[in-house]
């Protein structure tokens, strides 16, 4: 082959490997190691070029084969430069600090040899085992860390010292030419940069692949993310629909009952809420419930529908403690384990109360003619709990003018931002301080000052009932 026909092989081959990765650096910014490549690729053919350029020259004009020799010199430098960041990128490597100083004294140095190219060229050589030694290092750490692909690099490497080694002991007449080869590191570069081409491509498809799977997994999470929104969106109008028909097994709140005047409230903390109150009217007055039952959402709502509909359809309610063991063992028949329900019954007649508390906590009564609170206190197992319980009953005197308030452990239990506990003191002092006022003003004013107190939002169902003595 002419040193025409090597000279447009290595330059063309050397510029079409530029000009790929050029593009795929293009379509891909952040792989910097195809732009670096693409450099080295360009620098590598300008080498090549202006060398062989050099060899033939003499035969033409000695001023030109000079000026291709000094190009070739000073050229030189900026490959093997840019070889190494190439190779530092490719490893993600990052640059040394003696690096750019080094650089910039290995190009001085090139540019001296450049005035004597024939006579300081040996200094070079000097320059570059530094640089090999290097780059073999960098190469041996890669491997011993188990990098991928690493073994690419590494031929490239071994073909890119045998060609040159070639060139040394060519020179030295230690062995003849092999065939037509007299310039051999040509050679040894081109087989380095096809080896650095391919490494490239693979880690530009692995990386693709990797950029698949990613897309391919960040899809699933989405169908997956969609397929949960979906079904919490399902559950909470589930529960809504629900909620919706708990309020409304709620009574209408009026006055059954010319002795008194009532009003209840309730406040749920989830779409459907534990806590519950009724009344019914019979022949000698009102009779109101209240209750609370164990947690939150769809098992404490279906534990208020049972004792709601309990409540409706029971026709003797006179004696309380009968009909919470009734409860309870409903529940055992249900098989409804763990399942637990706070239940207050209160029967209002003409200046007469009675009380029955499973589980709740103390009913509250303002004394009008003391003005002082008394608290009707009675521990007992929640329903649900042993059937046998001895639940107790009591009757009460009341007066014109006494209040007297239900509620549920959600008010008396609700924490403030300094984690301090409600409790009943405050409750009892505020009932002092709005007793005057009508049954709608006396829950609206506690709930409020109960509100301002906490300073944060509910985390319990609270229910809460007034009932003013006429």
């Amino acid at each position: 082959m002419s040193a025409e026909s090597e000279l447009v092989l290595y330059v063309t081959v050397a510029i079409s490997f530029g000009i790929l990765h050029f593009f795929l650096w293009v379509f891909a910014p952040e792989s910097k190691k195809n732009l670096l490549f693409s450099i080295y690729a360009l620098i590598f053919s300008l080498v090549v070029f202006t060398d062989f350029r050099s060899s033939v020259a003499p035969a033409q004009s000695t001023q030109v084969f000079n000026v291709y020799l000094h190009l070739h010199r000073l050229l030189v430098p900026f490959l093997v430069i840019s070889l190494l960041l190439l190779l530092l990128s490719t490893f993600n490597r990052k640059i040394p600090k003696w690096f750019w100083p080094f650089a910039i004294g290995f190009v001085l140095l090139c540019v001296w040899i450049s005035f004597k190219p024939r006579v300081r060229y040996d200094y070079f050589y000097i320059i570059l085992l530094f640089l090999d030694i290097e780059m073999g290092r960098i190469l041996y750490l890669e491997y011993r860390n188990k990098k991928s692909g690493t073994w690419i690099i590494i031929l490239g490497f071994v073909l890119f010292l045998i060609f040159p080694l070639y060139d040394l002991v060519t020179d030295m007449k230690i062995m003849p030419y092999i065939g037509q080869i007299k310039n051999g590191y040509p050679m040894g570069f081109l087989g380095l940069t096809a080896c650095f081409s391919i490494y490239l491509a693979r880690d530009f498809s692995l990386r693709n692949k990797r950029i698949l799977r990613e897309k391919s997994r960040a899809n699933e999470l989405e169908f997956q993310k969609r397929m949960v929104e979906e079904s919490e969106k399902r559950k909470t109008e589930e529960l809504e629909q629900a909620r919706n028909l708990q309020l409304a097994m709620l009574p209408d709140i009026h006055n059954p009952d010319k002795h008194i005047d009532m009003t209840f409230r309730m406040f749920t903390a989830t779409e459907v809420g534990g806590d519950y109150y009724d009344f019914r009217k019979d022949d000698d007055g009102v009779i109101i419930a209240i209750g609370d039952a164990l947690g939150h959402g769809m098992r404490a709502g279906m534990l208020v529908t049972i004792v709601k509909s309990l409540f409706v359809a029971e026709n003797d309610l006179s004696d309380f403690p009968r009909f919470f063991k009734k409860c309870s063992r409903v529940f055992h028949t249900m098989k409804l384990r763990k399942l637990f329900m706070g239940l207050q019954l209160t029967h209002f007649s003409p200046n007469r109360l009675k009380v029955a508390t499973a589980g709740m906590p103390p009913l509250l009564i303002y004394r009008k003619q003391t003005q002082a609170v008394e608290k009707i206190v009675q521990k007992a197992m929640p329903l649900g709990g042993p059937v046998t319980f001895p639940y107790k009953q009591e009757e009460i005197d009341l007066k014109s003018g006494d209040v007297v308030i239900m509620m549920t452990d959600g008010l008396t239990e609700r924490f403030n931002q300094q984690k301090n506990m409600l409790g009943q003191e405050k409750l009892c002092e505020w009932l002092v301080k709005y007793a005057n006022e009508e049954p709608k003003k006396i829950l609206d004013s506690i709930i409020t000052e109960t509100n301002s107190w906490a300073g944060t939002e509910q985390r319990d169902d609270i229910t809460l009932c007034v009932v003013k003595i006429n």
